[in-house]
């Protein structure tokens, strides 16, 4: 009963979330309405990739970053509101580190996914098995909410990223106990 709460709760928030995108949406394209939520972050992303495009190897680097966004967001859109970054993992990674920085990103998230699924291929211990499980969900969450905004970078955040990859790992390792 609570879990179907919990379903139908989330289900009506997604719906009145995805309405409300899609007339920002149709602001956006019919009105070139950059004031909106989606709108900001369609500029942030016009914006993130012409700066990666600036320096795709090495980046911009991380110091100057908000001012590089802000300063664009108020020429190009006139958009007033300061932001921090990009509201993708992703690009956030490019412009500030470029490919070099974007492909230290996807490793740290592809070994442990790469175990995970190793794991799950071979393991016979619950314990091992519910170990990549979990890396896999936490990852796949990590990755979703990094589509749409920064998920490392935040205390907490950081937080429970290194407590999900240790917890994970360690127990995806299984034991050295002998089975009974």
């Amino acid at each position: 009963a609570i879990l179907g709460l919990f379903v139908t709760s989330g289900i009506t928030i997604l719906e009145s979330r995805m309405t409300v995108m899609f007339r920002e949406l149709s602001m956006l394209v019919g009105q070139d309405n950059f004031s909106t939520s989606t709108g900001q972050r369609v500029a942030l992303w016009q914006i993130g990739t012409a700066l990666w495009l600036d320096k795709p190897v090495f980046g911009h680097g991380a110091a100057d970053l908000p001012l590089l966004i802000n300063r664009h967001l108020q020429d190009e859109f006139g958009i007033t509101l300061h932001f921090t970054h990009f509201h993708n993992v992703f690009l956030t990674t490019l412009v500030e580190g470029g490919v070099l920085g974007l492909t230290a990103l996807l490793a740290m998230i592809a070994i442990p996914v790469v175990i995970a699924l190793r794991v799950l291929a071979q393991a016979t211990l619950e314990v091992e098995r519910f170990g990549a499980t979990l890396l896999l969900i936490f990852f796949s969450m990590f990755l979703t909410s990094g589509m749409v905004n920064t998920v490392l970078r935040h205390d907490i955040m950081d937080a429970v990223f290194m407590a999900f990859l240790a917890v994970g790992l360690y127990l995806s390792a299984g034991t050295s106990l002998p089975e009974k």
